[in-house]
């Protein structure tokens, strides 16, 4: 495995460098923290049979990309590691994993899709199922704060290799001067040294529990090998991996530490290829126990409880109400240590405390979100050929349904309920198309139903026909309704006008069914765009939809609408989801895929920031409710950020987040100085279940104003977001109890406590929202029932513009003047980030 055998695949959007030899049976090698795939070499050498090794270099490692932009652990990793095999299209392979790596090779395996791929598993002094950072990282981790290892590593690059492959190695002797100089070169690019500070701080698996669960789920062939003088992941470990994953064997090296396939590389390839050869041979380690080999006294179950809150900040409600000990705050503070006193008894709400809060507080029209996806190319071999309104919607749709079959995140229904909407899964897939008028009155449907089921022959031509015209008629008598009664009055209208006009109980129950299938059916509208030039967008492709005329007349997941270019040749749609059952970084990612495999007619171009189309957009919610879109040059806060993680990544815990710096420029405006406010988190490293969920931090920037120095308030303001971060997606955060808390609560109780104290509400969730995806192209923010100070969301920020330079587009829906507020905010912001910060 030679430098000259490396090659690059872009994989999410990072360039991931990989290393491959040899050919047959495909061997993937996943290494840990601070390695890089040339740590297999000895290894490989020794594997004798006919092998094609593929050995990557993980994100931040090695050869592939670094930033100091985050998203190190385990779980990220994992994703990366999942799309690297799609893009191999590796089938039947061996995944062999060291340290952190097998930490990161067991999360892919609860892919469903990856685990049908691999045919066998090899742990190697594997990560994942301790519960505290290992001592030495620890250490090294507190010696990295004070930059005292990075200074003289700086200065004598052998330095920092030399310090950690002592502690991995149990013999040092063993190191040899090649490693130390090919360890040496690694650690000296940029960004090196902080993308394995980076990784060490986000080392442990967050949800444990599930991960252990998941773990006897497993289903794979797993050779357990495991270095006994290992001092930094203790043998204990060895023999939990080996009794919670089913059938797995262990292999034990003798006078080897952390890394045994490089301290005695012949004797751990001769294990790995016995075991493929004969997977059901025991060897003499497998029966033995961890007394055995440590002696009388160790126990197990002792070890696997070690807890790693300890090193974490102590969980304290009271940071909640920190200012808000009123009477109503004492109240909230009274009921929430109940509440929490109950879940430590072990009681637990069914769902997850944010589905929870998007069923009782997101039902609002606006509070719906909408993603778009620019320039597909939906014609599916149709290219060429002359199409008109009519046959591009029959393509479209044919695609469309297609797509939305194959991906069960988008099979979702709401159910209405007095004080809440619940979700429940739908098992057809049918689009809708729906054709309103200038002032939202519903003209005509047109169904396009799923027709695979058993279930016999779909409606009669005429009886569809009828069963529109009363789903029009009853959406058009009730569409001024509250968006909260809106869906329960027109069910009931529809139910009505059937028992009414057919006097068959079977032509009922058929006319009910099918009517029903029309309201949670995905709605589409169509429309067609005059102007020829595509090279950059034109204001009425970026004209974001009016979904208040546009209304989901029923309870499907799914309103979309569809803009076509001139010629038909290319489509713009735009998304917009109910948030009660899905949020939007997954539905994002459904984007991403739906782009990849319908394919981009061009590149999505935005206008310049000084062209007419570039304007603000200003537009009406319903209910009160405005929202807003403009688009801003993010350079000078993305130069900000970089400078931040040169200089103060260690103070700052971790990267300087863009939503932290773009808060901090708003709350410099008079309107917002006061403002606190939610943001959302992907909890996805808390749960490798079926289906991803999120948390909320709430943080008030204000509070960490230094009169003395505008940047020292800037770095601790982002050290205690990035903690509220880490600490929310290993569910020790207070804001993350609370969450959970309240998904304790019954609806009506839920709905009451925020009409009786919505002050305190405000105090402890911040009265206003941020939310990104740092994908899409275009973000369309929601606005929960829980924020009276509008809610921001941002989209892509590097987007290619009509000059040349670069921009991204920012979302804020609430009460007009506070969206116009915003404006002049968030344009101060993005252009007098240097000076606000007390950078220039």
């Amino acid at each position: 495995m030679r430098m000259k055998n490396v090659k690059t695949v872009n994989v999410k959007g990072v360039d991931i460098s990989y290393r491959e030899s040899g050919s047959g049976h495909p061997v993937l090698l996943v290494h840990g923290i601070a390695s890089f795939s040339l740590s297999w070499r000895y290894l490989v050498s020794e594997m004798k049979g006919d092998y094609r090794f593929i050995a990557l270099d993980l994100k931040g490692m090695g050869y592939s990309s670094k930033d100091s932009g985050g998203g190190y652990s385990p779980f990220d990793q994992s994703e990366i590691l999942c799309e690297f095999v799609r893009s191999l299209d590796l089938k039947d392979f061996v995944m062999v994993a060291h340290s952190m790596g097998g930490a990161v090779a067991l999360l892919s395996l609860f892919d469903p899709d990856i685990a049908s791929r691999a045919g066998a598993l090899v742990l190697i002094d594997s990560a994942g199922m301790f519960l505290k950072i290992p001592d030495f990282v620890a250490e090294f981790m507190s010696t990295a704060e004070e930059a005292i290892i990075l200074k003289y590593s700086d200065a004598r690059p052998a330095v920092l290799p030399l310090y950690i492959l002592s502690e991995l190695y149990h013999d040092p002797l063993k190191i040899r001067d090649e490693t130390i100089e090919e360890y040496s070169k690694v650690f000296s690019m940029p960004y090196a040294k902080e993308c394995m500070i980076a990784s060490l701080r986000q080392l442990l698996i967050a949800n444990f529990a599930d991960f252990y669960r998941r773990l006897g789920e497993l289903r794979i062939r797993t050779l357990v090998v495991w270095g006994v003088e290992d001092t930094v992941i203790g043998i204990e470990d060895a023999f939990h991996f080996r009794n919670a994953i089913p059938n797995a064997r262990l292999k034990l090296v003798r006078d080897a530490g952390h890394c045994p396939h490089e301290e005695a590389p012949a004797e751990v390839a001769a294990a790995i290829v016995d075991f493929l050869g004969n997977p059901d041979t025991l060897s003499a380690d497998d029966s033995l126990s961890l007394e055995q080999v440590k002696g009388p006294g160790a126990d197990m179950e002792q070890s696997l409880a070690a807890s790693a809150m300890g090193q974490m900040r102590k969980m304290r409600m009271s940071r909640l109400f920190k200012g808000n000990w009123t009477p109503g705050g004492m109240f909230f503070f009274v009921v929430i240590k109940f509440l929490q006193l109950l879940r430590n008894l072990g009681f637990f709400a069914m769902e997850n405390g944010w589905r929870r809060i998007t069923q009782v507080f997101l039902r609002k029209e606006h509070s719906k979100f909408c993603l778009a996806s620019f320039r597909l190319n939906y014609l599916d071999g149709g290219e060429g050929c002359k199409v008109d309104f009519n046959m591009a919607k029959i393509f479209l749709v044919s695609r469309l349904f297609k797509f939305l079959k194959g991906n069960p995140v988008f099979h979702w229904r709401i159910e209405p309920h007095a004080f809440s909407v619940t979700k429940e899964r739908h098992e057809y897939v049918d689009i809708v198309e729906a054709e309103f008028d200038s002032r939202g009155k519903l003209l005509r449907l047109f169904p396009h139903f799923e027709s695979s089921k058993e279930e016999g022959v779909l409606l009669s031509a005429s009886k569809s026909d009828r069963l529109c015209k009363i789903v029009e008629d009853a959406y058009n008598e009730f569409s001024d309704a509250g968006d909260k009664r809106r869906l329960t009055l027109i069910s009931r209208r529809i139910r009505a006008k059937i028992r009414e006009e057919f006097q068959s109980v079977s032509e009922q129950i058929t006319m009910r069914h099918y009517g029903d299938r029309i309201l949670q059916a995905t709605m589409i509208h169509f429309f067609r765009t005059d102007l020829a030039d595509s090279k950059c967008l034109s204001s009425a492709r970026l004209a974001t939809p009016e979904f208040r005329i546009l209304k989901h007349p029923g309870a499907g997941l799914l309103n979309i609408v569809c803009r076509f270019s001139h010629d038909f040749a290319e489509a713009d749609l735009w998304f917009q989801y109910h948030h009660a059952p899905v949020d939007g970084m997954p539905m994002q990612e459904m984007l991403d895929v739906l782009k990849r495999q319908w394919g981009e007619c061009g590149p999505v171009v935005f206008p310049a920031l000084n062209a007419p189309e570039a304007v603000p957009e200003l537009i009406y919610a319903g209910d009160g409710m405005y929202r807003g879109r403009i688009f801003c040059d993010f350079s000078k806060i993305l130069k900000l950020r970089k400078r931040l993680n040169d200089f103060y990544y260690n103070e700052m815990h971790g990267p300087a987040p863009l939503p932290a710096l773009l808060m901090w420029g708003i709350v410099h405006d008079e309107s917002f100085k006061d403002f606190k406010f939610c943001m959302p988190v992907d909890t996805a490293t808390m749960d490798v279940s079926k289906e991803r969920n999120i948390s909320l931090i709430f943080i008030k920037p204000r509070s960490f104003l230094d009169d003395r120095k505008d940047l020292c308030g800037l770095i601790e303001f982002i050290r205690e977001f990035n903690t509220q971060i880490y600490m929310t997606r290993v569910g020790r955060s207070e804001s993350y109890e609370f969450i959970e808390i309240a998904g304790m609560l019954q609806p009506w109780l839920s709905s009451l406590m925020r009409r009786m104290a919505p002050r305190t509400f405000y105090s402890i969730l911040g009265n206003a929202g941020f939310t990104i995806i740092k994908n899409a192209e275009i973000f369309i923010t929601p606005l929960t029932e829980l924020q009276n100070g509008g809610f921001i969301a941002v989209g892509n920020c590097r987007m290619r513009t009509a000059d040349g330079s670069y921009a991204g587009s920012i979302s804020i829906c609430g009460e007009k003047p506070l969206v116009e507020s915003y404006f002049r905010a968030l344009n101060s912001a993005t252009e007098n980030i240097e000076s606000i910060c007390d950078c220039d």
